[in-house]
């Protein structure tokens, strides 16, 4: 198994790199939002009012453009991070310098798959996962019209994002559920964005590939197989996108973790539960008002999402069992995942607080 060198990864800097995307209302309202005014009611004549508090700076990231992360981009655009008292600054970046800004101390928050925390950590890192928004895989498994059985995969070239993130990790999970040897019995092609798989399959170079909401709407636009119906295909167990940070910071900044956990706790019941206040919102990040793609979206983590915020402990050893490096063979689950700060927001009721449907 190929040894990666984290090493370097520690003193990158990557923020300056990354741009941030428009949101609604732009950032500066985000960054200046506060809490609402003190009440003054019986104050006397002549006395000072109450001092606003000032807003605590987060700085947060997310992975990818896909409905997997509707949660964090909910949280910034609906202000529920500013109800929580957070000034979020929120930029886009792929997982791996998502990893390194994190250690980098150039993050606080990162939402991206638990190889973002758990890949660092085998290498000596303090990264640690902090909750997940859903108990399985975030991608469903298409192919070809005409491949319709599993030992029609064998030898299958199949698409995906990146050589070692979460939709591949996927792949090969549904690959096992069907009874295929993941390693030999098909080969994954890294291809980037959703829309190249697409083009891919279209020009016949693979013949299936691993595709989130909302870009499955085209896939069945295009009259592929989806392979969900299949049974154990679409239920593997895993973690595959969630809020992700550092043991230093969970230390030093926990009260302002709280907040921004509560804030994608409520944003994830909003994009379980809510068309009005979500469909806006994936729209803008999505670049596209295709009311189709947005019910797609809507239809499929409608039933993924867990508001509750808490990891599928299968689901984590199964992130551990297929992780890069060789430390992986003896470390322990508990060792990437802190869920402290999810028990504390259990103690105190919040989650009992959240729409239920």
């Amino acid at each position: 198994m190929r040894k990666r060198s984290w090493l370097a990864g520690l003193v990158c800097v990557l923020l300056g790199a990354c741009a941030p995307v428009p949101s609604a209302g732009s950032s500066q309202r985000a960054a200046s939002a506060t809490s609402p005014p003190a009440n003054t009611v019986g104050s006397q004549p002549g006395s000072e009012p109450a001092a606003v508090p000032t807003p605590i700076p987060l700085r947060a990231a997310y992975a990818s453009v896909a409905g997997a992360f509707g949660p964090i981009w909910l949280a910034h655009e609906l202000g529920l991070f500013a109800e929580q008292g957070l000034a979020a600054t929120l930029v886009q970046m792929d997982s791996t310098q998502v990893a390194q800004a994190l250690v980098a101390g150039d993050l606080d928050l990162a939402v991206a798959g638990a190889q973002s925390a758990v890949e660092p950590a085998l290498a000596g890192a303090d990264t640690v996962l902090l909750g997940s928004f859903m108990w399985t895989l975030e991608q469903t498994l298409v192919t070809l019209p005409h491949i319709t059985r599993p030992e029609q995969l064998r030898g299958a070239k199949i698409g995906v994002a990146g050589p070692r993130g979460a939709v591949a990790i996927g792949v090969r999970l549904q690959a096992k559920a069907l009874g295929l040897d993941p390693q030999r019995d098909i080969t994954l092609v890294p291809l980037g964005n959703p829309s190249n798989n697409l083009a891919a399959m279209a020009s016949g170079v693979i013949d299936g590939a691993g595709l989130s909401a909302p870009a499955t709407i085209h896939a069945r636009r295009a009259g592929y197989y989806f392979w969900d119906d299949v049974p154990g295909v679409a239920s593997v167990d895993f973690v595959s996108t969630g809020p992700i940070s550092r043991r230093a910071i969970v230390a030093s900044q926990r009260d302002a973790l709280l907040r921004a956990l509560r804030a994608l706790a409520q944003a994830t019941a909003i994009q379980k539960y809510d068309r009005e206040r979500s469909f806006p919102v994936l729209a803008k990040y999505f670049q596209s008002d295709d009311p189709e793609a947005l019910e797609e979206t809507f239809r499929v983590f409608h039933a993924r999402l867990t508001p509750d915020l808490r990891p599928n402990p299968r689901g984590l050893q199964t992130v551990l069992e297929y992780a890069d490096h060789p430390a992986a063979r003896d470390a322990r689950v508990d060792q990437f995942v802190d869920l402290s700060l999810l028990d504390e927001l259990e103690r105190e009721g919040f989650f009992a607080t959240l729409p239920q449907g």
